[in-house]
């Protein structure tokens, strides 16, 4: 069905497991209104309203902006936030800011 498309698997730019509860458990998590999908890192309100997004698949990878609303609904997660130190490792064409 996504034939040509090409799909980036998020374990290739979400940071690992140990960082991620690090993250999760830090205090300063806890003033944030979102965390970054990819290292669970707190954002604050300005940061998330300015925030990078990534538009997942069921299978945890990466669908490129200009698939638009293609994606079927039964292999979209959505959109999510990623903080502004790992949106650099997502290439502009799998990554979107919306509203800024």
């Amino acid at each position: 069905m996504y034939e040509g498309i090409i799909f980036i698997p998020a374990s290739e730019v979400q940071a690992d497991e140990k960082v991620r509860e690090q993250n999760e458990k830090s205090r300063f998590n806890r003033h944030g209104v979102e965390s970054c999908w990819l290292c669970c890192k707190g954002m604050s309100e300005k940061a998330f309203e300015n925030a990078w997004h990534i538009h997942m698949t069921i299978d945890h990878s990466l669908a490129p902006v200009a698939m638009g609303d293609t994606l079927r609904e039964a292999d979209d997660q959505g959109w999510f936030p990623v903080g502004s130190e790992c949106a650099k490792k997502i290439p502009l064409t799998h990554r979107k800011k919306f509203g800024a």
